[in-house]
């Protein structure tokens, strides 16, 4: 599990958490992100200023 980066280039989560960014906006300020839980049996669903560096999955269409 990755966790993530703050800004201030301070991870949190690592090996509990696992977030990712997708493509669709919350609104002007907030991106829409999934996390992945080691305790939680479903895919989360956020929203977040773009200050924290999610992982990123690509898809090859």
């Amino acid at each position: 599990m990755a966790g993530y980066c703050y800004i201030d280039g301070t991870f949190y989560s690592e090996g509990t958490y696992s977030y990712f960014w997708t493509t669709t906006p919350y609104d002007d300020d907030n991106a829409i992100y999934r996390s992945l839980q080691y305790n939680f049996g479903t895919i989360l669903r956020y929203r977040s200023d773009p200050e924290h560096a999610n992982s990123v999955r690509c898809i090859k269409d």
